[in-house]
């Protein structure tokens, strides 16, 4: 087993252009600002709009980070880095996951 240190040398996020706020809620159930804020916190959301996916988030989170590892926004372009990692989570589902690159 290989075992060795691993080092995040950048980051990158991206969510969905789409907001949906509490007010906007209200007009589509019988809610309100505060009894939502008081129970969750939340007072506007990222929605996915129409033509969007994760997969087009992903890609512009990785596209974020290339730079900053001295990486290539290019597949088989080079650079240093040696693997990624994806994290992703909702109020119910989380994902970890990392990955090499094939030689």
């Amino acid at each position: 087993m290989t075992t060795g240190v691993w080092v995040s040398e950048g980051t990158g996020s991206a969510a969905p252009a789409g907001i949906l706020t509490n007010k906007d809620l209200m007009a589509m159930v019988d809610t309100d600002d505060e009894w939502i804020r008081t129970r969750t916190g939340i007072s506007q959301r990222h929605i996915l709009g129409k033509g969007e996916s994760l997969t087009m988030l992903g890609a512009d989170a990785a596209t974020k980070v290339l730079p900053q590892t001295g990486g290539e926004s290019q597949p088989g372009a080079g650079g240093g880095v040696g693997g990624g990692g994806v994290c992703s989570w909702s109020g119910s589902h989380a994902l970890l996951a990392w990955c090499r690159p094939r030689a």
